[in-house]
């Protein structure tokens, strides 16, 4: 099948094999648990097996979700955020009633299709994506939510669209994770300020794909993060980072920022 027919398919929602695939686990019986949280997605059954350090089994996947992951998968686009890290954008939509939501990094959707399938009536979402490919396939995804805008450009070319309630960060690659190379602390350029200045104040951000302590490799270790330093010792924000998935090591942590000044 050519990527252009597969690409059809899944958008006609005839993906849940590739999400499982996608997702490292099987298919069990066809079988409804006797006790449990709430209903299956259509076509997905028990896991047969643990496949993370966070409870999956059962879980509900929002079809969007389901599309976006087959799409990527269709375009061999391996970078999509972990499906913990939808769930918790998806979560922290859900607060966000009249808003705006911005988001770096479209990729193929998988991101977006969390965030979107738990806007309001009245919020809507903007993602910038730099790849043309991708940010035409994504387009195409959410053709028929018209809360669901999608750009093409550098992630700069979003932050027009704010002020944002919360904006998710997942591909500005290092301009917005660490320090400016070669330079000293009192020459060193507000590399966040444009970012936070399209934040309002009290909102939320979610800065994805960081490694944990524990999957460090040894020369790593004793050594400071310049990611995290930017972030957790901002005065302009109060900022944790959070495991999404204990057993999944690197990319499994996130840090979560609320602009406070």
């Amino acid at each position: 099948m050519s990527v252009r027919a597969e690409v059809a398919a899944v958008l006609a929602g005839t993906a849940t094999a590739r999400l499982l695939r996608l997702l490292g686990c099987s298919r069990g019986h066809a079988r409804r648990p006797s006790s449990g949280p709430g209903p299956l997605l259509p076509g997905l059954t028990e896991y047969t097996r643990p496949v993370s350090g966070t409870y999956r089994a059962r879980t509900w996947i929002p079809p969007l979700a389901v599309r976006a992951a087959a799409l990527a998968e269709a375009l061999e686009f391996g970078a999509s955020s972990r499906p913990e890290v939808g769930r918790l954008l998806h979560t922290l939509t859900s607060s966000v009633r009249d808003g705006c939501i911005g988001e770096i990094g479209t990729g193929c959707g998988y991101g977006s299709a969390w965030i979107a399938s738990a806007l309001s009536q009245s919020g809507r979402l903007v993602t910038v994506e730099r790849d043309t490919e991708r940010a035409d396939a994504a387009r195409r995804l959410f053709a028929d939510l018209p809360q669901v805008h999608v750009l093409h450009g550098e992630w700069t070319a979003l932050l027009q669209h704010g002020p944002f309630d919360l904006l998710f960060v997942d591909g500005a690659g290092s301009d917005l994770k660490r320090p400016v190379e070669g330079v000293g602390p009192d020459q060193e350029p507000d590399v966040l300020a444009p970012l936070l200045a399209a934040v309002r104040l009290g909102g939320l951000i979610v800065l994805d794909d960081l490694t944990p302590e524990t999957a460090w490799p040894p020369e790593w270790r004793g050594r400071p993060d310049p990611t995290r330093s930017l972030w957790l010792n901002n005065p302009r924000l109060a900022a944790t980072e959070l495991i999404v998935d204990p057993a999944a090591g690197p990319h499994s942590v996130v840090i979560v920022a609320s602009r406070i000044a």
